[in-house]
């Protein structure tokens, strides 16, 4: 697991709040500037990354039917000064319905400053339960933003 300094109502305010990997990845935190439809958006800010220990966003999660596939979706933009891979929508790994490794769904290719849906459907589950989401980055400058996210 990720050490982690999570704060709420950073310097007092409502609805701000972050996470700090320490010496590593970065920061993730809400955004009420850049955002697509409404805001807040959630800000993702590489400050060391690597594509060992990547940033990566919230977890997104959805609950799944064996045999069934699940179709997910995020808005993910970069930014001019984002040093790092395209961004990624990744599955996370989970044994207990047949994912028995984090899976790219899709990858940003848009150019800066764009928005870009990142959207694909998983594999059929082995078992009920929950898949598991998120959209990662790496570098060590710039932001990658992620909004309206769906998924069925």
């Amino acid at each position: 697991s990720r050490t982690a300094i999570r704060h709420q109502r950073v310097d007092g305010a409502t609805n701000v709040h972050k996470v700090t990997y320490p010496g590593v990845v970065g920061t993730v935190e809400y955004d009420t500037a850049v955002f697509r439809t409404a805001s807040p958006s959630e800000k993702m800010s590489p400050t060391a990354a690597t594509t060992v220990f990547r940033l990566r966003s919230a977890v997104r999660r959805v609950p799944i039917d064996s045999a069934d596939t699940v179709s997910i979706g995020a808005y993910v933009r970069k930014s001019s000064a984002y040093t790092g891979s395209n961004p990624r929508l990744i599955q996370l790994s989970n044994a207990a319905i047949g994912v028995l490794s984090d899976t790219v769904i899709a990858t940003h290719s848009a150019a800066a400053d764009t928005w870009q849906l990142l959207s694909g459907t998983t594999a059929a589950a082995s078992e009920d339960g929950v898949c598991e989401f998120v959209v990662e980055c790496d570098g060590s400058a710039g932001a990658v933003y992620t909004d309206d996210w769906s998924g069925s």
